[in-house]
């Protein structure tokens, strides 16, 4: 993602709910965090379903929950990776 406010790689630290810091769901794409913090939606390149709402798990600087990682609410994928790990 490249950031809009000019910041550059930025770790947002999971400050609660870490049971959710990968939020898994069979019904939902790539989903992270326990209120969703960040969310991409089934066919993420098509849509605009997808979102950001830091702050729930992962705290970013204050004011800008919605717009930090993109510069708006929501927003269409054009490509993304998820890694998995094993426990």
């Amino acid at each position: 993602m490249v950031n809009p406010h000019g910041q550059g790689p930025t770790k947002m630290p999971l400050v609660k709910h870490q049971e959710y810091a990968i939020y898994c769901d069979s019904g939902l794409g790539p989903t992270f965090g326990g209120g969703h913090d960040l969310h991409m939606a089934e066919n993420a390149s098509t849509t605009t379903s997808c979102y950001s709402h830091l702050g729930y798990s992962y705290e970013c600087p204050l004011g800008q929950q919605e717009t930090f990682l993109t510069g708006v609410r929501n927003f269409t994928v054009t490509n993304y990776e998820v890694f998995g790990f094993n426990w």
